[in-house]
């Protein structure tokens, strides 16, 4: 009984993780790693907005918005998402546009300095 589970625990796991793909994007402001970013946003000019999950340094998406957002012929894409900063007490928004290519790379660091 007990390996029964376990076959079927490890194929719900496998199922699972098929089902999601990630893209390694670490977000920093003013040096520091966002550890609460929420209302992740992904859009281009051609692609409705997805909405992926933001866990500190990937970037999750669902199997058919992932497709969506690699197949999709635009250069660039836009980032829009909400961080709460030590030094202020409200949510902060930032929208940036960044250029496709980057994804070729195996790790992306995002630094955004506040002025």
């Amino acid at each position: 009984m007990k390996k029964i589970l376990i076959i079927v625990f490890t194929f719900v796991l496998v199922l699972s993780y098929s089902q999601s793909k990630k893209v390694n994007i670490l977000i920093m402001v003013d040096g520091n790693p966002c550890l609460t970013v929420s209302n992740v946003s992904i859009e281009t000019e051609s692609m409705n907005v997805i909405k992926p999950q933001y866990i500190v340094g990937t970037v999750d998406f669902i199997q058919n918005d992932y497709e969506k957002f690699i197949d999709d012929q635009s250069l660039n894409f836009k980032v829009n998402f909400q961080t709460i900063l030590p030094q202020f007490s409200t949510p902060i928004n930032y929208n940036i546009s960044l250029n496709k290519n980057i994804l070729q790379q195996e790790y992306v660091i995002i630094n955004i300095f506040n002025i």
